[in-house]
């Protein structure tokens, strides 16, 4: 389960990298900081 959550986590931050690139920095930085919340 963990190593589940820990891949999906990655993927997650990989996906955030894309959408960093074609939205700009603003939206990834207050999706870090909800997921940050988040855990």
């Amino acid at each position: 389960m963990c190593g589940f959550l820990k891949r999906f986590s990655l993927l997650l931050f990989e996906f955030m990298g894309l959408l960093d690139r074609r939205f700009g920095k603003i939206r990834r930085n207050r999706s870090i900081d909800s997921f940050k919340l988040q855990t």
